[in-house]
């Protein structure tokens, strides 16, 4: 009788599994494999208020791979490593007298430089301007004026000028000197003090 009834058991078992549909069957393939498939470790985030539950982990986990990296907002210091040197209270190296003018002024003097006597320096009250010919040689301003570099105004003190443009390009008995590309700035210090005297604009050719 126990072997009647197994044999009725298996015969339904059989016709039961022919019945299924095609789909049904895929289904049940699909999840044999799914359950093969690897497992996908996921790093756990946690809130210092609580835990977060396993969807959130994987969806912060996959937000944060896909984001766009944000760029470090930059300091007033790091802008300031930017400057290029190329105007100085708003004089350029390639300007001619006639620019100068036109920009600053008619000069409150002219004068014949004390050193190089073949340079015409144009007196101004924040500013001197020194000429060979229609050629700037350099612009000089005393440490207790304005001094502005590409329109930005600094302060005429070794630390400001060292934050604005990073370490100096050379160190001399006299000053600081930056340097960029053919423009280049001094300031100028006392040998003994160490204090700022003035800054000095000019083009490297000129040295």
């Amino acid at each position: 009788m126990k072997a009647i009834i197994l044999y009725v058991f298996i015969i339904a078992s059989v016709i039961a599994t022919g019945l299924q549909s095609p789909e049904q069957t895929a289904d049940a393939q699909l999840s044999v494999k799914s359950v093969a498939a690897p497992l996908i470790i996921m790093p756990a985030l946690y809130e210092p208020s609580g835990s977060l539950n396993h969807a959130e982990e994987v969806s912060m986990y996959l937000e944060a791979e896909h984001a766009e990296p944000q760029p470090a907002a930059e300091s007033d210091a790091a802008s300031h490593h930017d400057l290029e040197l190329n105007s100085v209270n708003g004089i350029s190296l390639y300007d001619s007298p006639e620019a100068v003018v036109s920009k600053l002024g008619e000069p409150a003097g002219k004068s014949v430089d004390e050193i190089w006597g073949d340079l015409t320096v144009y007196q101004y009250p924040d500013v001197e301007v020194a000429f060979y010919g229609e050629f700037i040689q350099y612009v000089n301003i005393e440490a207790d004026k304005e001094l502005q570099v590409d329109g930005e105004t600094l302060s005429i003190t070794e630390s400001a000028l060292t934050e604005a443009f990073g370490q100096p390009d050379y160190t001399a008995e006299d000053g600081i000197v930056f340097q960029r590309d053919d423009a280049v700035l001094k300031l100028f210090l006392d040998e003994e003090t160490h204090e700022p005297q003035y800054v000095s604009y000019y083009h490297i050719a000129t040295v």
